[in-house]
């Protein structure tokens, strides 16, 4: 699909979604260098509309931002990081403090997944098995992703950061 016929803002994923990537990379590189990599590989959509909490992107828009943050921070394992930093009032806003209000994970994670498709249109989120403090997830893509880049930033957005190894299996 050309660049041309591309939608790139097609209202698939949140970019409220984006946000702790883009923090995550702002906080490691500074503000300059995000602004950088703007330049050095124009990206369709600006960083003032992906700061937008209303606005979305499409799935291919996402996967090039993701692939040109990993570029850019030079770090292979930077969706794992970034996405492990979600669980904060900077990432989340006002979220952050209505998951946090329900007291225990299992219930957040399900209140997370009933809201998913306000932010998340390009895949669906299913609850396997839930306790108050454990939950299985799994998340089925509307079409094939081309890299594993948003699934690992998927499972380190749910992982318990102090408990969960985020080994990936190939």
């Amino acid at each position: 699909m050309t660049d041309a016929v591309r939608q790139w803002d097609r209202p698939e994923v949140g970019a409220r979604l984006l946000k702790v990537f883009l923090l995550t990379f702002e906080q490691r590189h500074g503000r300059a260098r995000l602004e950088e990599l703007w330049r050095e590989h124009p990206m369709p959509l600006s960083l003032e509309y992906l700061e937008g909490p209303a606005n979305f992107v499409s799935l291919d828009f996402l996967e090039l931002l993701l692939d040109e943050l990993i570029r850019g921070s030079g770090d292979p394992d930077f969706m794992k990081t970034a996405g492990m930093n979600i669980a904060t009032p900077e990432a989340l806003g006002f979220a952050y403090y209505f998951l946090r209000g329900f007291g225990n994970p299992g219930l957040a994670y399900r209140k997370s997944v009933e809201a998913s498709p306000a932010y998340n249109r390009a895949g669906d989120f299913k609850i396997e098995h839930s306790t108050e403090w454990s939950t299985t997830m799994s998340y089925r893509s509307k079409r094939t992703e081309r890299n594993r880049n948003s699934c690992v930033g998927r499972m380190a957005n749910f992982a318990d950061r102090d408990t969960t190894d985020l080994t990936l299996d190939d």
